[in-house]
């Protein structure tokens, strides 16, 4: 990516930096070990919301699935903008913690309990949000958005998860849950 690239360039060039390390065949095996579970879980859940769409469309039809994405839209953006920062928090509290578990249940709580009042506005204004952005022809979508905000709690849950079962030891978790979801 451009982000990718200048990031590299800025470290090259500008930082005069110059890696000087080697891996052994060792290590090397070990972050294969480690990493191909989590690259192969990205994709599939990439690519599994990408096949909910199609199936959406190919059995309902385009508006279906219109319809469906405008009332989502507002909630993914929402959980985008709030929970992605959080990832590395969460990260490095869970990696740093002796109690993983219990910090995780800590931060899902807190997270829970600082979002669950803006999801519940989401919850209703949402006839009001979409008529607003998308207008009176688009107000059927605004069941989605409703209904799926009342999930709040497991979507936390779910967003966070993987950090968790990774500072356990079982990628494999995150994998077999997205293989399973798609």
């Amino acid at each position: 990516s451009f982000a990718g690239m200048t990031d590299v360039l800025i470290l090259r060039y500008l930082a005069d930096y110059r890696y000087a390390g080697a891996q052994t065949s060792q290590e090397l095996r070990q972050i294969w070990d480690f990493g191909w579970k989590l690259s192969l879980s990205q994709t599939l859940n990439f690519t599994g919301s990408r096949i909910n769409e199609i199936i959406i469309s190919a059995y309902l039809g385009p508006a279906a699935l219109a319809l469906v994405d405008v009332g989502r839209k507002f909630q993914t953006t929402f959980y985008r903008v709030v929970f992605t920062p959080l990832q590395g928090v969460n990260l490095s509290l869970i990696s740093r913690s002796s109690d993983p578990v219990a910090s995780f249940h800590r931060f899902v709580l807190i997270l829970i309990l600082l979002v669950n009042p803006l999801v519940s506005v989401l919850f209703v204004t949402s006839e009001e949000l979409v008529l607003l952005v998308f207008g009176q022809e688009w107000l059927e979508s605004a069941f989605v958005l409703k209904y799926t905000a009342l999930t709040v709690i497991v979507q936390v849950i779910l967003w966070f998860v993987p950090s968790l079962c990774i500072k356990l030891g079982r990628a494999d978790v995150v994998l077999i849950s997205n293989v399973s979801n798609n």
